[in-house]
């Protein structure tokens, strides 16, 4: 029904009230508001989490909000957010290729070069398609290097 996202959304909120110190609620409130072009309001879902969220579940809030940045295209923000992603959790691989493009959008190539390939380097098998745009960035820098 219509009211099936309306009700999730208030499902969401309403378990960040009950908990506030779990990081999921406000990872799938934030994710919701992105599917809905809404994205000043996962921005402030996920800016919310951060104080209360506390290990390695805070990289998912920050990753939540640097793709809320990432789809304003607000690149420095994106790239703020998802290093935060990355100090809490080296190994999150999706933060490190998604701050690889806001690194090349923003014209910082070495940054990226370096992003793109230490994502290629560590990530899994199951990132068969973000490997393939990783490798087509670096296809392009390498062009734009060598102009």
């Amino acid at each position: 029904s219509k009211d099936e996202p309306a009700q999730a959304a208030e499902h969401f909120t309403k378990a960040i009230k009950a908990n506030p110190f779990v990081a999921a609620p406000y990872v799938a409130l934030a994710d919701l508001y992105r599917h809905w072009d809404y994205s000043d309001q996962a921005i402030q879902v996920a800016s919310q989490g951060l104080p209360h969220i506390v290990g390695a579940d805070k990289t998912q809030v920050y990753y939540s909000l640097g793709m809320a940045h990432n789809d304003k295209r607000q690149d420095e923000k994106a790239i703020d957010a998802f290093s935060k992603a990355l100090d809490e959790k080296a190994d999150n691989h999706l933060a490190k290729f998604m701050r690889g493009q806001a690194y090349f959008r923003s014209g910082d190539l070495t940054r990226a070069q370096k992003d793109l390939e230490a994502f290629n380097k560590s990530a899994g098998g199951k990132f068969e398609f973000e490997k393939a745009q990783a490798n087509k960035l670096l296809m392009d820098i390498a062009f734009k290097k060598s102009q």
